[in-house]
């Protein structure tokens, strides 16, 4: 009897483990980050439509592309506009990830400004949410969006709430969807 439950915890204890290990090799890599969302985005097909209605009437407006175009500019865009004067440009660190090598050039600069400035007085801090994607033009190499935000800004103790919007530049390269420019509104 006490082997078996040592056999069953031992089991339990390897499944927990490489459950672990699988959750944080995916949301440490943008690229395995978007593999999960295309796979798990993926509509099944409509059967049961009217026979009246046109064959694509149940089709989504929401193609892989849009959806890899919103995925990015979301994780973009919460990560490029949440930082504090305390985290050393860890923020635009993040954001690398989903930027061109050209941009993310650009995003460098902006670190080494960072981490360059001097100690901080009193605490700054901004905590942003991406809440409205609204895609204004899309092609297949190339993107604009604007999300639109809501960021609480910290300073010292006291908290405000502000919208802002972002206008971001995309582009493919390869199969992935890249900021190449960010701007905000």
């Amino acid at each position: 009897m006490g082997r078996r439950i040592i056999f069953f915890a031992s089991a339990l204890v390897v499944m927990i483990g490489l459950a672990l290990v699988i959750i944080l090799s995916v949301t440490r890599s943008p690229r395995l980050q978007n593999a999960v969302y295309r796979v798990t985005n993926t509509a099944p097909p409509v059967t049961n439509r009217p026979t009246d209605a046109p064959a694509n009437a149940n089709r989504s407006p929401y193609t892989p592309d849009r959806q890899a175009i919103i995925y990015v500019a979301r994780n973009f865009t919460e990560r490029y506009g949440s930082g504090s004067n305390q985290n050393g440009g860890r923020n635009l660190t993040d954001a690398q990830a989903y930027a061109t090598a050209a941009y993310g050039d650009f995003l460098g600069a902006q670190i080494a400004q960072a981490r360059s400035a001097p100690p901080p007085k009193e605490y700054h801090g901004t905590v942003t949410r991406a809440l409205v994607f609204n895609v204004l033009k899309q092609t297949t190499a190339a993107a604009s969006v604007v999300v639109a935000t809501q960021q609480t800004v910290t300073v010292g103790t006291a908290a405000t709430v502000q919208t802002k919007d972002l206008l971001i530049d995309l582009v493919k390269v390869g199969a992935d969807w890249k900021v190449s420019a960010a701007v905000w509104k």
